[in-house]
């Protein structure tokens, strides 16, 4: 399994010494584009996505212990390894998601702006945080499968290069992104669960050039909004555009969570590599550590994909993962290989199709677990289904 390792990071890189041209000016990754006018500084939108994703033993999932959300390894015998599309063989609304805000415009001195996001649906769990939207003493937005929540909620002020944001936000670890407008792949790449994904506090950034910019800032902990836990987390990072075609990124975060007692340290690296007008290629290296009374956690690893333009309406995309958790002396190497498409007949509309195949190696048996009664558990499982996504 190490020469699989090693292969897929080897491809990775042999990808990037290809003859780097432009793209054209519609973006590869951007397969939708907003409607209002971008003039002005207000934005807004809406969007819903509804899906449907199987897998190839029927297998739907179980929630164990806490009830309105996934757990460990126990709860991955369905969909839920694939960090989304919970319900198996059921058509789904992934989310139901409405944004208005105010960009920045500090070219003539200060100015404010701001954001606020609100989502309705599967995914909506993935964007709760403690204190807000789980707050046990006043109960959850939602239950089972659905859930609400207030994905961004903050103010913004700029002067010159110089801008800082108050409140709510998604996570600056990562590249993957979970506004399904602005991802390729239906299914989440397993490093995007090592990193939060919401942050609630201040985070400045500073564009020093035109081509590198660099943020940081306290936030009251990972997936966190004012909890009574009043935990201290720093996250800092930068964004540097190498050349016209190539974006590398980096993002950390560092503190504890008093409620699980436990310290961790996250990070991403990242790189965006546009190889000519057809052809791009993304890398990730993520990276979680956890530690609590002496023991250790941990989970790191690759995600790299590969996407190519065949015209107007049809991109296709190959996605290779893998990641390596260990926790107590016991350890598993998890890989994954997703092959998917993006097909938009309408500048409104959106079609995903993907087929996926995930493997456990080094001991664990997450798939098949509860529909055999833990008599015939599998180290493997393919998947796949499709989704559509509305704008509005």
């Amino acid at each position: 399994m190490k020469r699989l390792t090693l292969l897929f990071a080897m491809a990775g890189f042999a990808i990037l010494s290809a003859q780097s041209f432009s793209f054209a000016d519609d973006e590869l990754l951007s397969p939708l584009f907003l409607r209002q006018n971008r003039s002005s500084p207000w934005v807004y939108g809406a969007h819903i996505e509804t899906g449907l994703y199987v897998n190839q033993y029927g297998q739907k999932n179980t929630y164990t212990g806490n009830t309105d959300w996934p757990g460990g390894p126990d709860d991955w015998s369905g969909n839920t390894i694939l960090n989304q599309n919970t319900q198996q063989s059921d058509w789904q609304m992934n989310q139901a998601w409405v944004y208005f805000g105010k960009e920045l415009n500090t070219r003539c001195g200060w100015d404010l702006g701001g954001r606020v996001d609100f989502l309705y649906g599967t995914d909506a769990r993935y964007a709760q945080s403690a204190g807000l939207e789980k707050d046990a003493g006043h109960g959850y937005w939602g239950s089972g499968d659905y859930y609400s929540a207030l994905g961004q909620m903050y103010a913004e002020v700029g002067y010159g290069r110089l801008s800082a944001m108050v409140g709510k936000f998604f996570s600056p670890l990562g590249h993957e992104s979970l506004n399904a407008t602005e991802r390729f792949f239906y299914s989440l790449s397993k490093s995007y669960g090592v990193a939060p994904d919401t942050n609630t506090g201040v985070l400045a950034t500073w564009q020093a050039t035109d081509r590198f910019s660099i943020f940081g800032g306290w936030v009251q902990g990972a997936n966190q909004f004012c909890d009574t836990s009043r935990d201290n987390s720093l996250v800092s990072g930068f964004e540097y555009d190498l050349c016209d075609h190539t974006t590398l990124g980096y993002a950390l975060q560092v503190g504890s969570n008093t409620r699980d007692d436990f310290d961790y340290f996250y990070h991403s690296l990242y790189l965006t590599h546009e190889l000519n007008d057809r052809w791009e290629y993304t890398f990730e290296w993520s990276l979680a550590n956890e530690k609590t009374s002496g023991l250790k956690h941990g989970i790191y690893g690759i995600d790299q994909a590969l996407y190519y333009r065949l015209n107007c309406r049809w991109v296709l995309g190959l996605r290779l993962e893998w990641m390596h958790d260990y926790e107590a002396g016991d350890s598993n190497d998890m890989y994954g290989i997703t092959l998917g498409a993006n097909w938009k007949p309408r500048p409104w509309l959106l079609v995903r199709p993907e087929v996926r195949y995930d493997k456990m190696h080094g001991g664990g048996m997450p798939f098949n677990q509860t529909k055999s009664f833990g008599l015939d558990p599998k180290s493997e499982q393919f998947s796949g289904g499709f989704s559509t996504v509305v704008r509005f």
